[in-house]
């Protein structure tokens, strides 16, 4: 097993998602109904997209499978014009401002299974299921049908539910939706625990028999959302839950939703090196699933916002935890995997060019932890904290950050930080460890 599969996994969301640039229109809201058909091995849809179409453009485009077949489309009430090509759907809207997009169409489930073995059906964004836009964050309302074997999981609230002799009825509410994820799994399949932490309900769903290892993932779940609850804010929602995803190579956090990949689970348990990965998809629910960073609009150092700064604060968390000196072995661990295993490679680049490799997980926190010795950990705190405060549910780019880090930063810290960014390799100040 290589070292580098140990940062792997928090790649997905950028290679999953990819770059596109989109006209200025407002998702308002989505509502799904969704019916799962066992026997057939399909699941059909009925879509209703609400849109203000700012622009007032000619055509939308959303994020959509391009071999899934539509079978009825309207918009507003009358016969849809639109076409499909390169995991694009175009909908000709016509230049109105307000659309009301209702869409049909069946998914054959085995498409969406990572691994054929198991019988878990499961959905999210990274496989285009459903039509969205990058950085449109909105209410989502669904019912879904299932056999009387079948439970469904969302990262929505649970508003309803209610059964009869051949099928179960859910009914869920996203106040604020980025992810569409949805598990169909049989009855029994998971292993199901339900925590009451700081006042929030947070469910572990495991198929993994192994009883130890995932207490241990969920002690470590749970110390990460301690400390992102203390430190950053109130976790404003009222349920999260970890769900095992089979075949998944990677891990995930999504609103009110972590998926953590089958291999994930048994590596936290073999490798020492790669037991953060639950506190650091924790804490990205305050960070990149609390508010969430440009996509596609304006994308300049997003990696940073998001993962290198979820990664400092996990550093701090575990400086919280078990002193000072854990600390200092966190950065040292960095220093040293990075002049080991990156420096002079392809990967060996500057943090500017944005990209989700090892860089942005090494020497991103080391940069941050920079910044906030000059700020002091008073100043840094309130950084932190109004960042989340004031942007929870919204898109941020780096001009937000920015400015709030300048109501408590000097310029010449900020500047010195950019320049940081700018630079290869191990930032100077850190030629002592």
């Amino acid at each position: 097993m290589k070292t580098s599969i140990f940062f792997l996994f928090l790649f997905i969301s950028f290679y999953s998602f990819g770059n596109n640039k989109i006209h200025d229109v407002d998702i308002i809201s989505y509502n799904i109904d969704m019916k799962l058909d066992t026997i057939s091995r399909k699941l059909d849809i009925h879509s209703d997209i609400r849109i203000q179409n700012k622009d007032t453009i000619s055509d939308v485009k959303f994020l959509f499978r391009d071999w899934i077949k539509i079978e009825r489309a309207k918009l507003n009430g009358r016969n849809l014009e639109y076409h499909q090509a390169k995991d694009t759907l175009y909908v000709h809207a016509n230049k109105l401002k307000t659309l009301n997009l209702t869409i049909d169409y069946t998914l054959p489930i085995d498409s969406f299974k990572l691994d054929k073995k198991e019988n878990v059906i499961a959905l999210n964004r990274p496989l285009k299921w459903y039509p969205y836009i990058y950085d449109d964050i909105s209410e989502l309302n669904s019912k879904i049908t299932v056999p009387k074997g079948y439970n469904v999981y969302s990262s929505g609230v649970l508003l309803d539910y209610n059964e009869n002799n051949a099928f179960c009825h859910y009914r869920f509410q996203n106040k604020i939706n980025s992810g569409f994820p949805y598990f169909f799994a049989p009855k029994g399949y998971y292993r199901e625990t339900t925590k009451r932490q700081n006042g929030i309900n947070i469910k572990f769903c495991f198929h993994n028999p192994d009883s130890i290892l995932t207490k241990s993932i969920i002690r470590e779940s749970l110390s990460g959302f301690d400390f992102g609850t203390l430190y950053i804010g109130k976790y404003n929602r009222p349920n999260l839950t970890y769900i095992e995803y089979p075949g998944f190579d990677c891990s995930q956090s999504l609103e009110t939703f972590v998926l953590m990949g089958s291999d994930f689970i048994k590596y936290f348990g073999l490798y020492p090196s790669i037991r953060f990965w639950p506190s650091h998809e924790t804490i990205h629910q305050w960070i990149g699933a609390g508010y969430f960073n440009s996509f596609s609009k304006r994308r300049e150092k997003m990696c940073f916002m998001e993962e290198s700064l979820t990664e400092y604060l996990r550093y701090m968390c575990v400086e919280e935890v078990y002193g000072t000196d854990s600390l200092k072995n966190e950065i040292k661990r960095s220093i040293d995997y990075y002049n080991k295993q990156i420096k002079g490679t392809p990967q060996d680049v500057s943090i500017s060019t944005n990209l989700p490799n090892d860089v942005t997980y090494l020497i991103g926190p080391l940069i941050l932890h920079t910044v906030r010795l000059e700020m002091g950990d008073e100043n840094w705190h309130k950084f932190i904290r109004k960042l989340y405060v004031d942007n929870y549910g919204k898109v941020i780019d780096y001009n937000i950050f920015k400015s709030t880090l300048g109501l408590y930063a000097k310029l010449s810290t900020i500047q010195r930080m950019e320049e940081s960014m700018n630079t290869k390799g191990v930032p100077k100040e850190y030629s002592h460890y």
